[in-house]
């Protein structure tokens, strides 16, 4: 899976690495960790915060299902490697396909976790099967959603490096081989969740349809849809209450999807001019989507841009000198993209070791520099800026 776009800069700290983590999945692995530390120190006992199975028929209480979903395995090692994975499959959806936008990503998480919570009560009832922790079907939605994004991608899982549409079912074999039938239907129920999800968003009967249909590429979710996202549904009800017509919900969805527009007093006013800092002006620009990418190589003049990867070391002593290239020359328009979320774009591009900083005109290459270079990454600029 690919992971977070930003670079932790050494004069950032870990603030600034926690400011760069999308807010819905920020607020995830903060309950994730409450769930841990509570786990760690024992301050309550973990039962009374998931739903019991052994139920009454008054005592139905089942908002807490959803506490199940966080309640990550007790073993150290298997607790930072669940919350490594929900960091890096959580900050890839919310940033790429939900565009960073925490009401869609937060509408998907509940719709998801809710359709889950539902299967899993009616296997209970109609199978007597009593699952524990809902994590790994938590897990596995969000790593379904992906794969069928990248369906074409070449990732690497372990030692393995396949198409992201079997992504799905080398998990589950992994799984498998744990010889645990209940986890294997849990992460089942969260891949059926997630279907569903991709169905209602498609408006399609999915991808398992178009398989078996002979439609190799029907029912493939893409950036382009968005036909079952949080904003557009809480929009009609937003203009309702701020007094505006029903027709205003479009309006108001721009609001939630990122137009650099708000609302204050019901109204749609201008962001702040702070708000975002635009290429060419002394900034680099962190690409969050293919659709960015697009844009920024079909820009005019000059566009830099950096393939680096968060765990790389050469790639953090590079970004303060790219900063300071960036302020030099604002006629050139710096970016930076993340090759471990979007592996397909480094392929394309034939980037095969990071840092590698390719420079655009019109969007076509025109130089390359790998490794941190700054004398050829100067002498490039001085060549074609």
């Amino acid at each position: 899976m690919p992971s977070m776009t930003s670079t932790v800069h050494s004069n950032g700290g870990i603030g600034r690495f926690l400011s760069e983590i999308p807010l819905v999945t920020r607020g995830l692995l903060l309950a994730l960790l409450l769930w841990c530390f509570n786990a760690f120190m024992r301050f309550s006992q973990l039962q009374v915060l998931v739903f019991a199975w052994n139920f009454r028929r008054h005592d139905y209480e089942f908002w807490r299902l959803y506490g199940r979903f966080i309640a990550v395995n007790s073993n150290s090692a298997a607790a930072l490697l669940a919350l490594y994975q929900i960091y890096r499959n959580s900050s890839s959806l919310e940033l790429d396909y939900f565009q960073a936008n925490p009401v869609d990503y937060a509408f998907y998480l509940a719709f998801c976790t809710t359709t889950c919570a539902a299967l899993t009560a009616a296997c209970h009832a109609l199978l007597g099967i009593e699952p524990g922790s809902l994590f790994p079907a938590l897990d596995g939605m969000l790593l379904y959603t992906w794969a069928l994004l990248n369906a074409n991608v070449t990732v690497n899982y372990i030692v393995f490096n396949i198409r992201g549409k079997y992504l799905p079912l080398l998990n589950l074999f992994v799984h498998m081989l744990g010889g645990e039938p209940s986890g294997v239907l849990i992460i089942l129920l969260g891949y059926a969740a997630a279907y569903i999800y991709c169905c209602l968003e498609t408006r399609t009967a999915g991808p398992l349809y178009g398989k078996l249909a002979g439609l190799p590429h029907y029912g493939y979710p893409t950036l382009r849809d968005s036909h079952f996202r949080g904003s557009a549904l809480l929009a009609p009800l937003i203009a309702t209450q701020s007094g505006g017509p029903p027709s205003a919900a479009a309006a108001v969805s721009g609001n939630f999807r990122g137009k650099g527009r708000r609302l204050h007093d019901g109204k749609a006013v201008a962001a702040p001019r702070h708000a975002a800092r635009a290429a060419g002006t002394g900034a680099v620009v962190p690409l969050t989507s293919t659709s960015a990418l697009a844009a920024a190589l079909a820009g005019p003049g000059l566009a830099v841009i950096d393939f680096y990867a968060v765990w790389c070391g050469p790639c953090k002593q590079l970004a303060p000198l790219l900063d300071q290239y960036a302020a030099k020359h604002t006629a050139v328009r710096f970016y930076k993209i993340d090759v471990d979320r979007f592996p397909g774009v480094a392929a394309t591009h034939e980037v095969h070791a990071m840092p590698t900083v390719l420079f655009f005109r019109a969007g076509k290459e025109v130089a390359r520099v790998q490794g941190a270079n700054p004398s050829a990454i100067r002498a490039a600029l001085q060549s074609y800026s």
